[in-house]
């Protein structure tokens, strides 16, 4: 919808927010979800940088997510981290992969925009130099002995398996490795001969049928703590061990004194979370150190600032119930930055802050702040009664109107109609070149809202967000099975 981005330059407050973020951080006041959507698509991409995303809540980052990328951003959700201290087994890493994948697109570049809550940017994850370091690039034709590649993988937390069923494990068959990485759809199948790479496909899950081929892959870890030499890490365990003091000495030592000799056996803790700090030495890294060269989006400072502080109440007291338990002890005892860096990081960083309402406790100091005049439109049903009736009270205001039809089949019956009672139409394929005054566009598409930018003379109208229908797993039977 590149409409939007010419669109957009014509409004004043637009114009003064663009000059304003070349010297300073900026707060923008007057904003509905719509139009925060829309300066975001807009004004980074004017000066040649992506964004960076700090919703008030999940569901706020889902609906900018939706309307982001129905304007043509790609788009990706940084999720909270829910850190795990005891030595269970099995536990999801769901949400550690996505992590993962957001980590990677950002170190490549491959990626827009870039949303996530204050609390999941606090949190300790793998250093980029890490992350890099852990990489690696298989392509059709080289060489290199399947021994090692299944090496990496165990040691970048890849879980061996007879048959790849989900993200972070691998099989090996003789010359073929089976591989699901975190940062891809399809998982690939890999054919050696010797030690060459002899092809790579992407295969289905359940027919375990070959799909597409692939001339290049990356190979990501499936951690966000990668263990590395176990024995030093059971060492390094130990040394802590010894420091402890105190009336619940006795059970962290015990605890710590079991994951230490699990480690020293080369087995695999289900509380690898715990070691963060000792395995990066004492410098992990948080998401905030891979945002470069990018535009810092707040979405309701009131609202960060609540959930801000109501994580680290949370996460203090959860530290300290720990510590009663003797799960977590003196030296294990930090899994995300302090607030302070939060603030240095917006004091060193473009910031923008976007808010329906006025107020005036912004933590930074401001160059600018911009209230915008834009009106947030209900979606609209799907009845041509009513949107007839919505266009008829419009004619002859100059208005330029675009009407989001969501699917494309959708569009060109309604373009027909509209045509039929004689509407000035313009079925619109791809994108509108040039917004004409008194003319109505209808194009395919939705967005989670329609607006109205009064001073632009421009209307949009859309029809209700359409999602795809989530896709439920089949589940595979074997041949024999009997009926429990």
């Amino acid at each position: 919808m590149k409409f939007l981005d010419k669109m957009i330059e014509k409004i004043p407050e637009y114009k003064t927010l663009k000059k304003s973020v070349k010297i300073g951080s900026v707060a923008v006041t007057g904003l509905s979800g719509i139009h925060k959507a829309h300066i975001i698509h807009s004004l980074p991409a004017s000066v040649g940088m992506g964004a960076f995303v700090v919703a008030y809540d999940e569901h706020e980052a889902q609906t900018l997510a939706n309307d982001l990328s129905a304007m043509g951003n790609s788009v990706c959700f940084y999720p909270v981290r829910d850190f795990i201290y005891k030595d269970i087994k099995g536990h999801s890493r769901e949400y550690e992969h996505q992590r993962i994948n957001v980590l990677c697109k950002l170190i490549e570049n491959k990626t827009d925009v870039v949303i996530t809550t204050v609390d999941a940017l606090a949190q300790f994850t793998i250093p980029e130099s890490v992350l890099k370091k852990a990489t690696l690039t298989l392509e059709s034709g080289s060489e290199i002995p399947i021994e090692k590649i299944t090496k990496v993988l165990l040691l970048n937390g890849y879980e061996r398996c007879d048959l790849v069923e989900g993200a972070g494990q691998f099989a090996q068959r003789g010359g073929l490795l089976d591989l699901f990485m975190p940062d891809t759809d399809k998982p690939v199948r890999i054919e050696f001969w010797g030690d060459e790479i002899d092809t790579i496909n992407t295969f289905d899950i359940e027919t375990q049928r070959r799909l597409d081929y692939v001339e290049k892959i990356t190979v990501t870890p499936s951690v966000e703590v990668l263990l590395g030499d176990k024995a030093k890490l059971s060492e390094k365990i130990q040394q802590k061990m010894k420091q402890l003091k105190g009336k619940n000495s006795a059970k962290a030592k015990e605890i710590l004194q079991s994951e230490a000799d699990n480690l020293l056996n080369g087995l695999n803790i289900g509380s690898a979370d715990k070691f963060i700090c000792l395995v990066y030495d004492d410098d992990p890294a948080c998401l905030l150190d891979y945002i470069h060269n990018r535009m810092v989006f707040i979405s309701e400072q009131t609202k960060v600032k609540a959930r801000e502080n109501a994580f680290y109440l949370q996460y203090n007291a959860e530290i300290k119930d720990n510590f009663a338990s003797g799960i977590l002890c003196k030296g294990f005892d930090s899994y995300c930055i302090e607030k302070s860096q939060i603030k240095d990081f917006l004091l060193n960083h473009t910031t923008v802050f976007l808010d329906n309402f006025t107020h005036g406790n912004y933590e930074i100091p401001l160059k600018e702040i911009i209230h915008f005049t834009a009106k947030q439109l209900s979606l609209w049903s799907g009845t041509y009664q009513i949107l007839k009736e919505d266009l008829d009270n419009e004619i002859n205001n100059n208005l330029s109107t675009v009407i989001l039809a969501g699917t494309k089949k959708g569009a060109v019956s309604l373009a027909e109609q509209l045509r039929e009672d004689n509407y000035n139409i313009t079925f619109v394929e791809n994108d509108i070149e040039n917004l004409m005054p008194n003319r109505i566009y209808v194009m395919a598409g939705t967005l989670s809202a329609g607006m109205q930018y009064p001073y632009a003379q421009f209307k949009l109208i859309s029809h209700g967000m359409v999602f795809a229908p989530v896709k439920k797993k089949k589940t595979s039977r074997p041949k024999n099975a009997q009926q429990i």
